[in-house]
């Protein structure tokens, strides 16, 4: 989900509340600048105006595009109902500059397609000729992520915030202001609140890190949230990266009905709203803009319902992530010689849960078990293991070395000795120029008389044979 700006469910999550036209999706209104990262829903996306995305687009059914849209991101739209409409809708105008990706039909109205087209045999494309080519094979969809886990809260407090004031962590009841008024929230930790419905002028958070390096602001709001008007800034070091809010709303504010968190534009560009962080509304949608003016969000935003960003927005990619990087250790490094052609590597970790894989380079080969701790490698090269947090997402690496050993040694046993009557015993003289040869053993190869199967010297030399491994 981190890879991920706008990110909008289906509407299913027990206890949702769906949102009315155009239902479960990410909508982007009038000129809207949405910056790094993807845009992705299990059902539709759609633009209502001009926008600018620099990222990348993936549904899981619908995309349309009004006028006037730029896409440098690729473009992907999976079907999965399987729909016999169009599936990728386009206006004019449009400047699509990455691959396009369509499990159905597609329309381009006019503008520019930079890259290629792929979509099956018997669906159609209609618009500006790609320079990447028209495609018509297997599209290459992406496998949209599971909605985030839902964060059981601890209770709300007692107390109502209403003025301008310095707050630490803990449990506070409404957040109700007025206009004009200044939250600091005092230093990492999780704020935990019933609910917020400011109003008037613009109010103001001020997100104070304390100059820790690694902390991070929780902020869970039980119900709705309602910023209205809204400034955001931080002191004392931190990053939007490390500001995470979750509301657990239904979308019963009555002026925005079955959205949970809802931010008014600013009056102007150089007065705009402004948020910072990651939101995540399990059980409601996401409004951002309502008004004219203005709004600046540096984070990301998730709903299970929908993403409505009205007119004037503007989004920069700066996602929230959770995880602790997992231990990893690849083991140690392997010989392939003349009698082993195959080895087994030793990965491993310590974090419970953690998920493997391995990749090999500079000629390396896995036969069996890339996805397991422990794979097969057949040949000489680089091998990278690569553990997954099973939260999160985070990953660590280590690598394995396999080298090869396979040059023939070289063997002399010199001049062959002869047996006599009087001469019953000789010594052989076997000797190798391979550098730290080992003379492991040799085998005594008699010969026998025709049909008694018993040994007997050979009339002048015995073929002695020496084995030696370097």
């Amino acid at each position: 989900m981190t890879d991920f700006v706008l990110f909008g469910g289906n509407g299913t999550l027990t206890g949702c509340t769906n949102p009315s036209s155009p239902g479960a999706a990410v909508q982007i209104g009038s000129s809207a600048s949405i910056q790094g990262g993807s845009i992705g829903s299990y059902t539709l996306i759609k633009t209502t105006g001009s926008a600018l995305i620099t990222g990348n687009i993936h549904s899981g059914k619908t995309i349309v595009l009004a006028n006037s849209n730029q896409v440098n991101g690729k473009i992907s739209a999976a079907n999965s109902s399987n729909s016999s409409s169009t599936i990728l809708s386009v206006g004019s105008s449009a400047l699509l500059k990455d691959s396009i990706n369509v499990k159905g039909s597609i329309v381009v109205s006019g503008g520019t397609v930079i890259s290629r087209v792929t979509h099956p045999s018997g669906t159609t494309y209609t618009g500006p000729v790609p320079g990447g080519g028209n495609i018509t094979g297997t599209p290459s969809l992406p496998t949209l992520p599971a909605m985030p886990a839902i964060t059981v809260f601890p209770a709300f407090g007692s107390t109502n915030i209403t003025t301008t004031q310095s707050i630490n962590p803990g449990s506070y009841k409404d957040m109700l202001l007025s206009g004009n008024k200044t939250i600091t929230l005092n230093g990492p930790g999780v704020y935990v609140f019933k609910s917020i419905k400011n109003s008037g002028s613009t109010n103001n958070f001020v997100f104070n890190f304390q100059n820790s390096a690694s902390g991070e602001f929780k902020i869970y709001v039980h119900g709705d949230v309602d910023l209205g008007k809204v400034s955001c800034s931080m002191t004392n070091g931190g990053s939007a990266s490390r500001i995470y809010s979750e509301t657990h709303g239904t979308g019963s504010n009555s002026s925005y009905p079955t959205f949970s968190w809802v931010i008014a534009n600013g009056s102007s560009s150089s007065n705009c709203s402004r948020w910072l962080g990651t939101v995540w509304a399990p059980y409601a949608a996401i409004k951002v803009g309502s008004g004219t003016g203005n709004t600046n969000i540096t984070g990301a935003l998730w709903s299970a319902t929908q993403i409505n960003i009205q007119c004037g927005v503007t989004i920069i990619y700066a996602p929230y992530v959770s995880c602790s990087t997992p231990n990893v250790n690849a083991g140690l490094d392997k010989i392939l010689n003349c009698t082993t052609s195959s080895v087994q590597l030793n990965g491993s970790s310590t974090t419970l849960g953690a998920q493997f894989s391995w990749s090999a380079i500079n000629g390396g080969s896995i036969s069996t078990g890339s996805g397991t701790a422990t794979p097969t490698a057949t040949t000489a090269g680089t091998y990278i293991l690569t553990v997954t947090s099973p939260s999160g997402g985070c990953t660590a690496k280590d690598t394995a070395y396999v080298t090869s050993n396979t040059v023939t040694p070289n063997v002399s046993i010199g001049s062959a000795p002869q047996l006599t009557c009087q001469t019953t015993t000789v010594s052989l003289s076997g000797s190798s120029s391979t550098p730290s040869a080992q003379f492991c053993s040799f085998k005594a190869v008699c010969c026998s008389k025709e049909g008694d199967n018993k040994p007997r010297l050979a009339p002048t030399t015995s073929p002695f044979v020496f084995d030696v491994t370097p």
